[in-house]
């Protein structure tokens, strides 16, 4: 079943790259941030979609949802509540989770921006920031010259853990897959 409106804590944004305009007169610099996003892996008959007071029976061909915050939860404080919402979503065969990325000016951030910091950012701006990402929104319209962006710190933190968790455990894969690997052909000769 889908429902209304998020809680309106906003978008969690790993800054992924900073760059300069298009071209050497653009007055300011964008940032490109990522987000996470659960994504629909195949149609799925039997849902229910929420309209006002109404429930209407459809077959869900495509969902994007951008994700706002962990299971019961406000933030992401920790690499244990990214995996959990991770795990939980994935273990339902017909979602998973995606990255996308939205361009933001650099003016919005309430402290110069760094590759790999997370901030969060109201889901008001982030629908504008995802249409000017589109082309379908002028910067003029989309964005402000206010700091609606904040650094956060708990977020950032655990976000750090989550990559470090999920690197060791890539290498230890690699590693007893190389073992095994090496374990046949030995016995193959």
């Amino acid at each position: 079943m889908l429902k209304g409106k998020a809680m309106g804590i906003g978008v969690p944004i790993i800054v992924d790259s900073l760059k300069h305009g298009e071209n050497e007169f653009e007055e300011h610099v964008m940032a490109r941030s990522q987000f996470f996003s659960i994504e629909l892996a195949d149609p799925q008959p039997d849902w229910v979609l929420g309209l006002a007071d109404s429930e209407l029976p459809v077959i869900m061909v495509e969902m994007s949802a951008v994700i706002c915050s962990p299971l019961n939860g406000r933030l992401f404080n920790s690499a244990k509540r990214i995996n959990e919402l991770f795990d939980y979503v994935e273990s339902l065969r017909y979602l998973y989770i995606d990255t996308d990325g939205v361009w933001l000016p650099q003016y919005m951030f309430d402290k110069p921006p760094k590759r790999g910091e997370v901030y969060r950012m109201p889901g008001d701006l982030f629908a504008r920031a995802l249409l000017y990402t589109l082309n379908r929104l002028p910067e003029e319209k989309a964005f402000r010259k206010k700091k609606l962006i904040r650094y956060s710190e708990s977020e950032h933190i655990a976000f750090i853990d989550w990559r470090d968790e999920q690197v060791r455990e890539s290498i230890d894969k690699h590693k007893r897959d190389h073992k095994y690997a090496s374990k046949r052909i030995e016995k193959s000769e």
